[in-house]
């Protein structure tokens, strides 16, 4: 006889005990568990649900381009900046002078409410090169001045004339018509001296810094813009056309193209942010980095075509862009019978975003 024994019996699982994570399973749930060491530039976030665990951090860097048929994307640091534009004159200067090419040597003095000079500033210098025939200086003060009086000369240590002014900044144009004098070397004034934090050299009008009567001058400067987290954005200049007191330039209110060799028949200014081969002026928009969006008005990017309308948009862009360089292109058509004298202008850039 053989006998079988039948042993039932009723046992539970307790799940918790089986799914629970394991030491080093940073991300787990019922249905996994991952090990997972993380080396991220940014702060961890919970990315949990009812059917896994995981996480993510704000911040990695990924960077390249993704891209489809339906979209591209440049991937790189994810940020919390808020979103802003921004306008930067890079070279915003021109000017029409006689400087040679060389090294220019600065020293600043200020005059105090008695009219007593002070000690002057720690020299500065500046080299300009063939394409410029200004230069900019300008300097800090302490407040204590009521005048200032820049020396110069193409040797150091030798400042030996100077022109006055109640600024602290002075555009050098000429080497002559200045006061011949040196800088103190003693003084009681109340006035403490300057500190000259700028001395750099302006783009040249005109092949030879001089506006001519017998072809049309140019001369260019740069801007940059960005917009960060945008819909867009759109540049607009405003201001007079070039001014010598009661007297100034007439705008190019059509457009005016280029041409030289021949006497102007009127005073006129205008600009484009076009490549001119034939004026020989302007560079095409550049950026440091990808993507860039910033386009040129089509007014204002017609090869050798030249524009004056104050309000007019000259720079826009569509979306959210990295940096993009434009250059401004100047046009002038002087006339024999133009009167002579400093011409000043100044043009204001204004950047308005869309978000």
């Amino acid at each position: 006889m053989i006998l079988a024994v039948l042993i039932l019996s009723l046992f539970t699982i307790d799940s918790s005990k089986i799914f629970a994570c394991a030491a080093g399973e940073t991300d787990c749930s019922t249905s996994y568990g991952l090990i997972q060491p993380s080396f991220s530039s940014g702060s961890s976030n919970s990315l949990a649900s009812s059917s896994y665990q995981a996480s993510g951090t704000a911040g990695d860097l990924n960077v390249g381009n993704e891209s489809s048929k339906n979209f591209q994307a440049y991937t790189g640091f994810n940020t919390t900046d808020v979103p802003y534009i921004q306008l930067l004159a890079t070279n915003p200067n021109v000017c029409s002078g006689s400087l040679a090419p060389g090294t220019y040597y600065f020293k600043v003095t200020a005059l105090d409410v008695n009219g007593v000079e002070s000690l002057p500033s720690t020299e500065q210098s500046t080299i300009i090169t063939s394409s410029q025939t200004c230069i900019s200086v300008y300097w800090l003060t302490s407040g204590d001045g009521y005048d200032y009086r820049l020396y110069f000369s193409t040797t150091s240590g030798a400042e030996n004339q100077y022109f006055q002014t109640s600024n602290n900044i002075f555009t050098l144009t000429q080497t002559t018509g200045g006061v011949s004098a040196t800088p103190p070397v003693s003084s009681t004034s109340l006035a403490k001296p300057p500190v000259i934090t700028t001395a750099a050299g302006i783009n040249q009008i005109g092949s030879s810094g001089v506006l001519s009567t017998t072809s049309v001058s140019t001369a260019s400067s740069t801007f940059s813009v960005r917009c960060w987290v945008c819909s867009g954005y759109a540049i607009t200049y405003s201001g007079s056309t070039p001014t010598n007191g009661t007297y100034y330039l007439n705008p190019f209110l059509g457009t005016y193209t280029y041409y030289s060799g021949s006497q102007p028949a009127a005073n006129e200014f205008g600009i484009n942010l076009a490549v001119n081969p034939t004026a020989g002026v302007g560079t095409a928009p550049t950026s440091p980095t990808l993507p860039s969006t910033g386009a040129i008005s089509s007014n204002y990017n017609i090869a050798d075509t030249f524009l004056y309308n104050s309000g007019d948009v000259i720079a826009y862009s569509q979306s959210s862009t990295s940096i993009t360089t434009f250059t401004i292109s100047y046009l002038f058509r002087i006339r024999v019978q133009t009167p002579p004298g400093v011409y000043n202008f100044s043009l204001s850039l204004i950047a308005t975003g869309t978000y």
